[in-house]
């Protein structure tokens, strides 16, 4: 899965600090992390629609080899492929919301909003596109919006721990930190795992409330689990930042 938790340039901790660390942050499409809004679809995912078992068998093995390339980063090799696929079968469900992946990859919010749409369109079932939406408009930071998708996905799967952190996303771009805080830690009690982005997710949402010392020792928790090289980076500009800040108070 490729996505992000997004970061909005430059952090100001001495000036606004509670929006710099936690709202801002979080949501801005110059920082990348690995983030959870794009899944090579399963059966979880709902159960499998008809639109999606018509699918024609070049247009899955095309797909299949867009998703590996993808996961891979090759995002040329990923977006030919995913092209063709579309021109074989334009409603494959799967297939737009890669593509919608590759958008986020991008940086092309817009675009991977229409395909994500188009997607769930194309099958009002299938989990990971609205996932996938909720992500795009939290990079637009349209928090609102992002929180309709997400209470929309929640009827298909409640227990999704990537609803949820992109649900926490678009309450700390609103600035309802505490709010953010209790879903994050709702789904960490569900999947406790350290190197999860929402250990990260919660360390912005700590420093919002102005709990700097908590969510510096988030940080380091998280840092000692081994997350993504991408996520490691982050984690560790902000720890750095909360490490100032703490000292010069």
């Amino acid at each position: 899965m490729f996505c992000r938790i997004l970061g909005c340039g430059v952090l100001s901790i001495f000036v606004c600090l509670s929006q710099s660390l936690a709202g801002q942050s979080i949501n801005n499409s110059e920082t990348d992390t690995q983030s959870p809004s794009i899944t090579h679809p399963r059966p979880e995912d709902g159960h499998i629609s008809v639109v999606r078992l018509r699918a024609p068998r070049k247009a899955m093995e095309l797909y299949n080899r867009g998703w590996d390339a993808l996961r891979k980063q090759k995002l040329d090799e990923a977006e030919k492929d995913i092209e063709q696929v579309l021109k074989i079968y334009p409603i494959y469900p799967d297939a737009l919301a890669l593509r919608g992946a590759i958008h986020l990859e991008l940086h092309q919010s817009e675009a991977a909003e229409q395909d994500f749409r188009a997607s769930v369109d194309a099958d009002p079932t299938f989990a990971s596109a609205y996932i996938g939406l909720a992500e795009a408009l939290n990079e637009e930071q349209r928090f609102d919006d992002a929180l309709a998708v997400v209470e929309q996905a929640s009827q298909l799967t409640p227990d999704a721990w990537n609803l949820q952190y992109e649900s926490s996303r678009a309450l700390i771009g609103k600035g309802l930190y505490d709010r953010a805080l209790k879903v994050i830690e709702e789904a960490l009690r569900a999947r406790p795992a350290r190197d999860s982005l929402l250990h990260l997710a919660k360390a912005h949402a700590l420093a919002g409330l102005g709990k700097l010392p908590e969510a510096a020792e988030e940080l380091r928790a998280y840092l000692s689990s081994g997350p993504t090289e991408s996520g490691d980076e982050q984690a560790r500009n902000l720890l750095t930042q909360l490490q100032t800040a703490i000292g010069g108070q």
